[in-house]
């Protein structure tokens, strides 16, 4: 599910996600915000704070240009900022974790301009609650 290509909703590994493409979120290289992401992510924090059951996880994705060290910096520092943006519009900060995977997820294929651009991504993941999955294997003990 798409909503105005802004972002996709999509089961990822086994985890549900929200994906957003960096291009909406930052300039090339720049871990700061544009005024125009931070929108997005406020309507994204205002959805997902309604469940403060829940846990999240942002992770920062980048292409294979460039040295991977830089990437995985640039990621995790997307990352970060995405959680700090998305904490201070309502969701609760211990319920909320980030990552950088720098180029090692990658979704399309580095080799080409367009699988780069699906490459250069943030998602929000659904952490999964192991008491809730395990608790009838293990006699309702939490």
């Amino acid at each position: 599910m798409e909503r105005a290509g802004k972002l996709k909703i999509a089961i990822v590994r086994g985890q549900f996600v929200v994906q957003l493409a960096d291009a909406i979120l930052f300039d090339p290289g720049s871990s700061r915000l544009k005024t125009g992401g931070g929108e997005t992510l406020r309507e994204v924090a205002t959805i997902l704070s309604k469940d403060n059951k829940k846990t999240w996880q942002v992770a920062g994705h980048t292409d294979s240009e460039g040295p991977a060290k830089y990437n995985w910096g640039l990621s995790s520092s997307r990352a970060f900022e995405v959680t700090r943006f998305m904490i201070r519009a309502g969701m609760e900060k211990t319920r909320m974790s980030f990552a950088g995977y720098g180029e090692f997820q990658p979704v399309g294929d580095n080799e080409t301009a367009a699988g780069r651009k699906q490459n250069r991504r943030i998602e929000i993941m659904l952490v999964p609650n192991m008491e809730e999955i395990l608790g009838p294997l293990l006699g309702g003990q939490s």
